[in-house]
Order: structure tokens, then C-alpha cells, then sequence
């Protein structure tokens, strides 16, 4: 319902839309709704007619809008689904378009309802993170897209504490491992010098008899 608007301005005079993809975007409209554009028909056997002058493009886009078309209103669109198919796997080289082509037309001829799921399956929702935020906190952030708190949601001051925050603990924990350390090498240093002195006096001992 989006685009109702503009499709009816644009399905008047859609030949007046010169550029690749913009022609693209518009034929997806058309694919979109095909089922409430009365001329939707006309418009997509024009493109069928020129296909070879489109470019690639344009040229997916119609074969899926001629699908499209096909699937919400299979009994007056048979032979133009069929003449579009036949065309693409035969007489066309671009390896995208064929394979696509050669994907709808087993969807189509072995299971149609499973085509229409896939096809015309609803298309998600778009959301914006930016409704959950709050509004204050928003607009902080708009004045500052080009640092990091536009990516993590947060004002530089949390942003510049937490970091404060990390250096604080990151010395701590460098500080109690240098401790570790330093008692370990006390200890180690400790107990060889006690094998030493107990080595040197056994010699002694033995030299004394």
C-alpha cells in the first residue's frame, strides 16, 4: 500500500523511466502489486516483448514480476508466464536469469502452492532501532555520528568512564600478579638456597673424615 500512490502516477507513462535501475525498481513495484494494478498486465507483456533490450537487472526483475502476476492470477497470465520461461531458458546466456528461470519453472509445474509460499511469501517489517531509544539519548547521539557512540549507543562520558574503569582494574590485576610473582621467586629462592647449604655442609662433613 505504500507505493498505490505512485505506481498509478507512473503506470500512465512508465515508458518515460529511461534508467536501468530505476526501470528495475519500478517493475518490482509492478510484481508487487500486480493484483490491484489494472494495467499490470500491459505493462509487464511490454517488457516480456523488449526483453533483450533490457539490462540484466530489469531482466530478473520482470521475470519474477511476470511470476508474480502469474501466481495471483494464474488463469489469464498462463501463456505469458509460459512464453517468458521459455524464452529465458532457451535463448538466454546470462547464467542468473537461466537458472532462475529453470528454478520457477519446476516450482511451477511440480508444486504450485509451495511456489506461491516461497514467491509470495510477506515480506518483513522494517523496524527502526532508533523508536526503542530514548529521545534525550537520541539526539546526544546524533551530535556525535562520527565517534563510537553513535555504534554503541552510549554517551562519551560512559563511554570514557568505562574505560577509566577497565585501566583501574587492568593495573590491579597487574599489580597482584607482579606480587605472585614476586613471592614465588622469594620462595623458589628460599628453597634453593636451603639444597645448597644442606649440599655444601654434607660436603664438608665428608672431606673433614
Amino acid at each position: 500500500k505504500t507505493y498505490d500512490g505512485l505506481i498509478q502516477q507512473f503506470s500512465g507513462n512508465w515508458w518515460t523511466i529511461d534508467e536501468p535501475e530505476s526501470r528495475a525498481a519500478f517493475i518490482w513495484i509492478v510484481g508487487e502489486l500486480s493484483d490491484n494494478l489494472e494495467n499490470s498486465q500491459d505493462i509487464l507483456k511490454s517488457f516480456v516483448a523488449s526483453f533483450f533490450e533490457e539490462n540484466s537487472e530489469v531482466q530478473l526483475q520482470v521475470l519474477t514480476a511476470v511470476v508474480k502476476l502469474f501466481l495471483k492470477k494464474p488463469a489469464e497470465n498462463q501463456d505469458l508466464v509460459q512464453e517468458l520461461l521459455t524464452l529465458v531458458t532457451q535463448k538466454v546466456d546470462n547464467p542468473d536469469i537461466r537458472d532462475r528461470g529453470f528454478i520457477y519453472w519446476r516450482l511451477l509445474s511440480t508444486d504450485p502452492a509451495a511456489a506461491k509460499e516461497i514467491i509470495l511469501a510477506p515480506k518483513p517489517v522494517i523496524s527502526s532501532e532508533s523508536d526503542n531509544l530514548n529521545p534525550n539519548l537520541l539526539n546526544e547521539l546524533l551530535l556525535n555520528l562520527s565517534s563510537l557512540s553513535s555504534v554503541y549507543h552510549k554517551l562519551p562520558k560512559a563511554l570514557v568512564d568505562g574505560r577509566v574503569h577497565l585501566h583501574d582494574e587492568l593495573k590491579k590485576t597487574a599489580l597482584s600478579l607482579k606480587i605472585d610473582l614476586e613471592s614465588s621467586c622469594k620462595r623458589v629462592d628460599e628453597k634453593t638456597s636451603t639444597i645448597f647449604d644442606s649440599g655444601t655442609q654434607h660436603d664438608s662433613s665428608r672431606y673433614n673424615k
